[in-house]
């Protein structure tokens, strides 16, 4: 889906292709060389030389270029190192466990001769069939083999995650809002979602509110219902009262808090890339709770604990750092007597925006659901969460698709929500997710590394910019006046369209452009960490 963020990517008045610009959810990971470079400093990535499919192609090394030949994903658990040119892996010849053996493409079997292990403190890819040795490879174009492990740098690579180099707080995710009420996972009259939540965590849907409520259904209950409704203690998944009206605030059959635990661990356990959050409208007591969570075996295996990790004090992890401690799973809750169970108190982490936008759609005001946590709150060294919630008091798939339009989940975002917490949402959650542009938008969002505001102090109208280069800008011709800079990116502001005349680089947020570029930008480039070198090989028409 390309929206506008990608519309105004141009360079020199041509339309930047909108393959450069690919998805979080369809990005694979990049294997790049941490030690050897080009003569030049250019780094390289692992490739599929000439982009070939045929078995037996060589695995090289070639300068980054952000090709598909460039793109494997690496499951950590089978081992598997899969290129995105199609059913093809990385596979060491025959199987043969010996130094010198050729590392080459072949079709996905699943064999032991396709099963590689990580180690992100050695930076070295071994062989699962014998760990001695190393994907080797020691310059440009130059084969890949298995060596014996040691310290030389053509063992050295650098395995990115599908979330990159960056923190838990520079990610946005598609969140389901009251997820639990839904169509397939029990019988809701009135739902909020059409789609159950394994569906959607398959669907990319990464956080989950629930609302959870301790529970019993008694004697008179049981009888009564003819035994449909006879269901013991328990935290449940309810909207408002356990025991209220059948398919509205409750649904048969009922839905414990751990059944849908059970699922996302499962998720997890198979997607071992994967971070998921679990947002608790909490109306349970402590104990309850732990008891609940104990009762998912690996959940405690898999659950990050921002005190024990002291966000607060340190800010938050790179996401591969969670991936690879294997802490993947953040549950917040928005009480506060759950903090020694590893559960954050949203206050103490997040800023979140009041849930509605009124009865007909229209309220977008964008304001705190907390008094004493203002939305542009900051703490030195710490930033918190964004929860930006876009929904109605009653939804249907009707209403949902009109809120979840681009444009109109653009405009709220653009025009109140991010000038109001002078930062972009890192969930994004919404009602029947599936329909309108939520995912897309979400996913653009994710991309994004910069922001542009038309006021000082990043106030006024807000644009989110991903990397590349933007001749025309969507927050207006010569109206910037602050911009936000994410860490390791640069963008320079240029004072005509199409890259034209005066410009100024920015290598960190500046609450005022200066007196000489207020209210003079036309267009602007954004470059992150490499990206610069890259992008001018792919527009000079040199990547492979």
């Amino acid at each position: 889906m390309i929206h506008r963020l990608l519309r105004s990517l141009v360079v020199v008045g041509t339309t930047l292709s909108a393959t450069a610009m690919v998805s979080r959810a369809a990005r694979a990971a990049e294997v790049q060389a941490a030690d050897v470079q080009t003569g030049s400093g250019q780094p390289l990535c692992l490739d599929v030389a000439g982009s070939g499919t045929a078995r037996g192609t060589d695995i090289i090394l070639y300068p980054c270029h952000g090709g598909r030949n460039q793109d494997f994903t690496f499951h950590r658990a089978t081992g598997e190192l899969r290129s995105s040119l199609g059913d093809v892996c990385v596979d060491v010849n025959g199987g043969g466990a010996w130094p010198g053996n050729r590392v080459q493409l072949w079709s996905c079997n699943g064999s032991n001769a396709q099963k590689l292990d990580y180690d992100r403190r050695s930076q070295h890819l071994t062989f699962r069939a014998d760990p001695s040795l190393c994907l080797d490879i020691p310059g440009a174009g130059a084969a890949a083999r298995l060596g014996r492990c040691g310290d030389s740098a053509a063992q050295r690579y650098s395995v990115s995650t599908p979330y990159g180099n960056r923190r838990f707080d520079e990610l946005t995710f598609l969140t389901a809002h009251n997820a639990y009420a839904n169509y397939e996972d029990a019988r809701w009259i009135s739902p909020n979602q059409s789609r159950g939540i394994g569906r959607a965590l398959r669907d990319g849907v990464r956080g989950f509110m629930l609302d959870v409520h301790s529970f019993e259904s008694g004697m008179a209950r049981c009888i009564l219902s003819f035994g449909a409704d006879c269901y013991g203690r328990d935290v449940y998944l309810c909207h408002g009262n356990c025991g209220g009206v059948p398919g509205f605030q409750y649904a048969l059959p009922r839905q414990p808090l751990a059944g849908a635990l059970y699922t996302i661990i499962d998720f997890l356990d198979e997607n071992p890339d994967e971070l998921v959050t679990v947002f608790l409208e909490d109306y349970v007591g402590h104990d309850e709770l732990r008891a609940a969570l104990d009762g998912v075996p690996g959940l405690r295996d898999l659950l990050f604990d921002p005190y024990a990790w002291k966000v607060q004090q340190n800010g938050w992890p790179l996401a591969r750092d969670l991936i690879d401690s294997n802490r993947r799973l953040l549950i917040i809750s928005d009480r506060d007597d759950k903090r020694d169970l590893g559960v954050g108190h949203g206050p103490d982490f997040m800023v979140e925006n009041y849930w509605s936008i009124g009865d007909l759609g229209n309220d977008y005001d964008c304001r705190s659901r907390w008094d004493h946590v203002a939305l542009d709150r900051t703490e030195p060294g710490f930033q918190r969460l964004f929860v930006m919630n876009h929904y109605r008091n009653t939804p249907t798939v009707i209403t949902a698709a009109i809120d979840n339009r681009y444009e109109n989940l653009a405009e709220r975002m653009n025009g109140y929500c991010v000038p109001a917490a002078q930062r972009k949402p890192n969930f994004i959650a919404v009602d029947f997710y599936e329909v309108g542009d939520a995912a897309g938008i979400a996913v653009e969002v994710d991309d994004s590394s910069a922001i542009l505001f038309t006021h000082a102090d990043y106030r006024g109208r807000a644009q989110l910019l991903v990397p590349g280069l933007h001749g025309t800008l969507d927050v207006g011709n010569d109206v910037v006046s602050s911009l936000k800079v994410a860490l390791g990116t640069s963008v320079v502001l240029y004072e005509h369209g199409q890259l034209g005349g005066r410009s100024r680089r920015f290598t960190a947020s500046a609450g005022w452009v200066g007196d000489d570029f207020n209210d003079q930008a036309s267009s602007a480039a954004v470059y992150t960490d490499a990206s610069e070198l890259v992008q001018q090989s792919i527009f000079d028409g040199d990547a492979r």
